[in-house]
């Protein structure tokens, strides 16, 4: 299980839009901006033979904030790993259960959710969800039966209305999930696509001087900026020239420390979203510790820059292997630029500002 500062992050951060689901797959989770509450969260399950590789977990709320149905999945998650026979549906019940008793949430609290565990060996997609939440599988437009999934577990009568299956995935596999809205008179649908998470394109160097990476960055904004745009993605040249630029300057000078015997390594894919790998050789770092640079107290500082101009115009970033690999989704529509408490708005001023101090 996660550490109690790691849960709490999970517990109060960002829905996920990119999920590994298997070798060579991802799992993309389309969620429209005019559906507020609805979200979906992913967290990993551990090594034990029993426990699958990820569970992701839809939920639409009733008067009740995000925080609160992370702790449902958050809960959900660990009688799966706790209870030797858990499945999805009764762990999702239970947690359900947990949540309204432990008077977290106001009186009227409404949570229809569903839970999907992904077998990443086994290429499997498990699914449990009520009768107000069904999922439906699709392939070439076409509904995939969903597989019997022990319907033992789902006997009782606490689990009457719960529902169970499996089917095995392929890219191009589409799972839609529909949730009656708050009047009870509509539907809401949540649609996520399989696809595949191998790179269209890779690319490798060992620059020896600045000018060797100013080179190499410029072609490959080239390059991608081309794709993106022939792909229909909105500012495709402006949007990508910052992100490459933050990137790999981060690998060479942050990571590999100007070193001109470590690579750098650029891949991308475009699909759904793009999504750009920049992988160094350097020490790592821990991404958490890098405070807001929009904070009064950071502005001058150099550090956190970077980082927050890929977030402001791409719309999510990920690290991996104790971050010498950054995952940068680059979504098509230009994403909304982000303000906070105590911050100031990134304008394109305050980055150019920023440019100049470094």
């Amino acid at each position: 299980m996660q550490s109690l500062d790691g849960l709490s992050d999970f517990i109060h951060g960002p829905p996920v839009r990119h999920i590994p689901a298997g070798d060579g797959f991802s799992l993309v989770s389309l969620v429209p901006a005019a559906l507020p509450g609805l979200n979906v969260f992913v967290t990993p399950c551990g090594g034990q033979d029993r426990s699958p590789s990820k569970i992701l977990s839809a939920c639409l709320l009733g008067p009740v904030d995000q925080a609160v149905a992370r702790l449902a999945c958050t809960t959900a998650l660990h009688l799966l790993l706790s209870v030797r026979e858990a499945l999805p549906c009764t762990a999702l019940l239970r947690a359900l259960e947990l949540l309204k008793e432990s008077g977290l949430g106001p009186p009227d609290l409404r949570i229809d959710a569903g839970v999907a565990v992904l077998d990443c060996r086994q290429s499997l997609l498990r699914l449990a969800h009520t009768t107000s939440c069904t999922i439906t599988a699709l392939r070439s437009g076409v509904q995939v039966p969903l597989q019997s999934l022990n319907a033992r577990h789902c006997a009782g009568n606490a689990d009457q209305t719960l529902l169970s299956g499996w089917f095995r995935f392929e890219a191009g596999d589409r799972i839609h999930w529909r949730f009656p809205d708050a009047s009870k008179t509509g539907v809401v649908t949540l649609e996520q696509s399989i696809e595949k998470a191998t790179p269209d394109v890779s690319k490798e160097i060992k620059p020896g001087s600045d000018t060797d990476i100013s080179a190499w960055i410029s072609s490959l904004a080239d390059e991608l900026s081309a794709s993106l745009d022939a792909a229909g993605f909105e500012a495709a040249e402006s949007r990508v020239r910052l992100i490459i630029e933050e990137a790999v300057l981060n690998a060479w000078k942050h990571g590999n420390r100007k070193n001109p015997s470590k690579t750098i390594r650029v891949s991308w894919r475009i699909g759904v979203d793009c999504v750009l790998s920049v992988e160094d050789e350097g020490p790592g770092f821990d991404h958490q510790k890098i405070g807001d640079p929009r904070s009064t107290d950071n502005l001058l500082k150099l550090c956190g820059r970077g980082i927050f101009i890929i977030k402001n115009y791409a719309g999510d970033i990920s690290w991996s292997d104790d971050g010498r690999v950054a995952m940068i989704s680059i979504e098509r529509a230009m994403p909304d630029q982000q303000t906070g408490k105590d911050s100031l708005q990134c304008s394109s001023n305050l980055i150019e500002c920023w440019k100049a101090l470094s």
